[in-house]
């Protein structure tokens, strides 16, 4: 380990170039000329793993666009109105259930017009799902056709196909086999998928029986479309490979 890596990071005192993103050490102040603060938090992440093992099937990115000065007497006022004294102002534990009402009526007001966060705070939800089937097209299906010359992207054709995917594939194929094609194309596009253990074979094999098993027309032509994509598959576990095939390689000249 080189020297700069020894020292420790004076925002957090941990060692070593990866915590160089957090090396802040002073409360972010909206009177400096750095340009607009913004504070995001995300809950739900899991990694690879967003089907079956995963805590929350939903992600959820938040964003508020302030800076630590400006932050600090919102919090105290919510602390004040809610009567909150935990380290931690978690919106799980302190906002949720019928109980908690009048504490979510003290954030409604702050986020509505005249609030002191009205249009500076967002929420971006993520259906895990979702994701899943929008990435079956994307990866394999939408790589196939721009091979030859279509853009299924931008004139919505991939989006129509994911959310038919999406929508009707749970009546079309029934709940287990759904959910095997999901927790599959999963399995198959993780990093740690380098060494297959999902093979190509057993991607397409999933998809085939799916295929053959569909009950509803646009789920039938989805998966028909995919049904053509092995190589667009094995092209995608190649480049996955790659970074590992490099640092085998390193390793041993």
């Amino acid at each position: 380990m080189n020297e700069p890596a020894r020292q420790p990071n004076s925002g957090t005192g941990l060692r070593g170039p990866n915590f160089a993103r957090r090396n802040r050490p002073h409360p972010t102040d909206e009177t400096e000329d750095l340009g607009q603060w913004v504070a995001l938090d995300e809950s739900g992440w899991d990694g690879d793993q967003l089907y079956g093992q995963q805590r929350s099937r939903y992600l959820s990115i938040g964003t508020v666009a302030i800076s630590d000065d400006e932050a600090a007497p919102i919090v105290e006022e919510i602390r004040t109105a809610t009567r909150l004294q935990a380290a931690e102002v978690k919106f799980s534990k302190a906002f949720t259930g019928p109980r908690h009402s009048p504490r979510r009526a003290v954030l409604a007001m702050m986020l509505a017009p005249g609030g002191v966060l009205h249009e500076r705070a967002s929420v971006y939800l993520v259906d895990k799902h979702y994701f899943i089937v929008g990435k079956l097209i994307d990866l394999f299906i939408e790589e196939k056709e721009a091979k030859q010359g279509r853009d299924i992207r931008n004139t919505d054709r991939a989006r129509q196909m994911a959310r038919s995917l999406f929508a009707e594939g749970p009546r079309a194929l029934g709940p287990e086999l759904f959910g095997r094609l999901l927790s599959t194309t999963v399995a198959f596009a993780a990093a740690k998928n380098h060494d297959q253990s999902v093979t190509v074979e057993d991607f397409h094999n999933l998809v085939e029986e799916a295929w053959t098993q569909s009950r509803r027309r646009k789920v039938t032509e989805a998966l028909a479309a995919l049904r053509t994509t092995k190589e667009e598959a094995a092209e995608y576990l190649q480049e996955a490979q790659a970074p590992t095939q490099l640092l085998d390689s390193r390793s041993n000249p």
